[in-house]
């Protein structure tokens, strides 16, 4: 059945949902496609499976899990109800793409050295879910081989059915497991081809941590960010994807992320694939613990030719094939055994062993077989082998051969080349389209490029300007070579002329400091014309405010000589209770004073508590703000303009505003309109509030009116006669 576009659109919606938890995403997705007839349910047998490729990041499974899990159910006791969360899909109907997840299968199998059950070409479905326990059924029914210590010794290194059920034949319940298999839930392989990143979303929601026992390792996360950056091409998207799934490593993902960035070796992610095949090659799944993966992907070697990709996948792949663990973290090699590769004393060595390792790879990588089982296996022997040997730890390793040189471990490297039987190298294809995204995984070249490595280490960029300590000049940073660091300057009044140039080592960079935006340049002195204060408007307006500062200040002085008593004929009350008479006044004019802004538009009031407006000439205006008073502390300015207090009541009124002309501009004052008793406080006539209440309520007895007007003429009208 086709998939509908409401469907698509449904399920591309709760995909892109980075709020909702990952068991929920699954749960929604899972209804549309089965009210859609895109998933179903059947009773499906072990021998129709194979595994997913996409399945734990695209590891697939390890087989020592496999048999350590497949051990522990027939120690407990198989149990069908216990079997939960078995999820399938269709394989592809492509033949290309089917061939592909065929071939997946039988490359896990031969790496497997027979441990897995080989396809037989009868299989439909592909695991999402359940796949440990579907592989472990297939190889007790083939008869595969076992390195597990307590099934060797129930089987005799060779896994029988027999010996399994311990002779309680076919109708014991694991028998019946691999007869009759279990009910699942089997997506329409269509489901795939449309969104390629939704079997990874189903395995990831179904192996997290609160559905099953085994919630990955770090190299697991590394396996998802890769897969998810496949799909999305963009390394932050990719590692926020991997995270909602609440991976162990995630107090430390920022670590486990960075090693993806910048020593994965590109978007192919070579030394993750490298990695999870150690993971998947030795007993069970080890973790590498959180200070030892902060250790080594976070040190800084202080070497300007190279990040040592190789030599921290190394330190890595030592411990997830350590023979030795506490707490499932393998400790073949310590946090102290790393740092001490940084020191100078061996610094040679430690750089001819990185090369070493480039130079392996990129001969597994001339001959084809950078990607197979048996090339990944001759890079991560090398790999172990080097680090062990350099931090003196062949002892805590699986082989007994201690290598007394780095050359004898690259002629191990050789002898074991000439050893394997991949064909010619395949034949490239078209590369696809690089992402334009600002953050991609490194290339393992430019983890050797001490050019990029500069860069990297500097955060400076081509093209931007910089000061060098305890100079003033700009410098553009226009060349970086292997070696030193290229700047220009050019002076303000050199134009035309060649720039000075500096050249500064690597080491030398750590004194330039960025200075943002462009350099300064020379302006064109018909642009400064009128900026200058003889033909700025900025400057007629400071004038005219001065003007009519002064004005206000000679009027205000002017009127408290004629008309103004002293400070003692008015009293003053505090906490706002207003100002007073303190004798008989025949005439009073108080004038307002304090500081002076120029309005850009007109003042609708021009008089009030705090501020008025003093009118100048040309449609000028300026605002007059009241000085600040403080009559507890007796501190401040104080200007009785200000503190006439203002009441409804006409008959309390005893001061009102009027108006002072000076030399074209009109200054705001009160008068007293009658002779002033001592105690009598100076008030004038409050302005009516245009408040909202008042004009709705103006508006709606405005309306009222009309409409009853209306009323009364329609009764009124005279009847229109009838038409004959």
């Amino acid at each position: 059945m086709p998939m509908t576009t409401e469907v698509r659109q449904a399920i591309t919606q709760i995909k892109k949902d980075v709020q909702i938890p990952i068991n929920t995403k699954w749960l929604q997705i899972r209804n549309h496609l089965m009210q859609a007839g895109l998933l179903y349910q059947l009773q499906v047998i072990p021998s129709s499976m194979l595994v997913h490729p996409a399945n734990r990041g695209g590891a697939m499974l390890s087989w020592h899990d496999c048999h350590h899990k497949g051990h522990a159910i027939l120690a407990t006791g198989p149990d069908f109800a216990k079997i939960t969360q078995s999820v399938c899909i269709e394989l592809a109907t492509d033949a290309d793409k089917r061939q592909a997840q065929i071939k997946a299968n039988v490359e896990l199998c031969e790496a497997s050295g027979g441990q897995l059950a080989k396809p037989t070409g009868q299989e439909r479905y592909l695991s999402l879910g359940s796949s440990h326990l579907t592989q472990f059924c297939k190889a007790v029914e083939n008869n595969a081989k076992t390195s597990h210590s307590e099934l060797s010794k129930l089987c005799q290194g060779v896994l029988s059915l027999d010996a399994c059920t311990q002779g309680h034949g076919p109708d014991s319940v694991f028998s019946r497991m691999i007869s009759q298999g279990w009910k699942w839930d089997c997506l329409a392989a269509e489901v795939e081809v449309i969104f390629p990143d939704l079997p990874l979303l189903i395995q990831q929601a179904l192996n997290s941590s609160h559905i099953t026992q085994s919630s990955g390792n770090e190299v697991e996360a590394m396996f998802h960010i890769a897969s998810h950056f496949e799909a999305t091409k963009s390394l932050p998207q990719a590692v926020q994807l991997a995270m909602t799934t609440r991976p162990p490593c995630l107090p430390y993902m920022s670590s486990v992320s960075n090693f993806v960035q910048n020593y994965s070796g590109g978007p192919s992610f070579p030394i993750v694939k490298i990695l999870a095949h150690v993971s998947r090659s030795f007993q069970t799944s080890l973790s590498l613990g959180q200070e030892f993966t902060e250790c080594v992907s976070q040190l800084d070697f202080k070497e300007p030719s190279s990040m040592f990709p190789w030599l921290r996948a190394a330190s890595f792949a030592a411990n997830l094939a350590s023979p030795h663990s506490k707490d499932n973290i393998g400790r073949s090699i310590s946090k102290s055994d790393v740092e001490k590769l940084r020191h100078p004393s061996h610094r040679s060595e430690v750089l001819q062993a990185e090369k070493q390792l480039q130079v392996n790879f990129e001969l597994l990588k001339a001959q084809g077989d950078h990607e197979t089982n048996l090339g990944l296996s001759c890079q991560a022997r090398a790999m172990i082998r080097t680090i062990l040997y350099l931090t003196k730890r062949q002892g805590k390793g699986h082989e007994t051969h201690h290598y007394d040189s780095l050359a004898e471990i690259a002629q191990a490297f050789g002898t074991e080349m000439q050893k394997l039987h991949a064909g010619s190298a395949s034949s490239s294809s078209a590369a696809p389209k690089e992402a334009e995204e600002a953050v991609l995984p490194m290339q393992l070249e430019d983890t050797m490029d001490a050019a990029k490595i500069c860069l990297k280490r500097t955060a400076m960029q081509i093209g931007q300007y910089y000061k060098q300590k305890g100079e003033a000049k700009l410098w553009k940073f226009v060349e970086l070579d292997h070696e030193k660091a290229h700047f220009h300057h050019q002076p303000l009044f050199s134009s035309g002329e060649e720039p000075e140039v500096l050249t500064v080592p690597h080491e030398e960079l750590k004194n330039f400091k960025l200075t943002p935006g462009d350099p300064p340049q020379l302006v064109a002195t018909d642009d400064m014309e009128p900026l200058l204060p003889q033909n700025s408007q900025i400057v007629e307006m400071e004038q005219a405010k001065a003007k009519a500062s002064l004005l206000l200040f000679q009027t205000y002085s002017k009127c408290s000589s004629w008309h103004m008593p002293d400070a003692s004929s008015l009293v003053w009350a505090t906490k706002g209770a207003g100002l007073f008479a303190n004798s008989q006044h025949q005439k009073l004019t108080l004038v307002p004073y304090g500081t002076m802004s120029t309005l850009k538009d007109l003042a609708k009031q021009t008089v009030s508590r705090t501020s008025c407006v003093v009118s100048g000439p040309n449609g000028t205006q300026f605002q007059v703000s009241a000085p600040k008073l403080d009559l507890e502390k007796v501190q401040g300015l104080a200007v009785p303009f200000f503190h006439v207090g203002q009441t409804t009541e006409s008959d309390l009124v005893n001061m009102e505003a009027a108006t002072i002309n000076v030399e074209k501009h009109t200054i705001p004052c009160y008068r007293n309109k009658r002779k002033l008793q001592a105690g009598d406080q100076l008030l004038v006539l409050k302005p009516e509030e245009n408040t909202p209440d008042k004009a709705n309520a103006a508006k709606e007895t405005k309306k009222a009116a009309k409409k009853e007007a209306k009323a009364t003429e329609k009764t009124t009208k005279p009847a229109k006669k009838p038409r004959k």
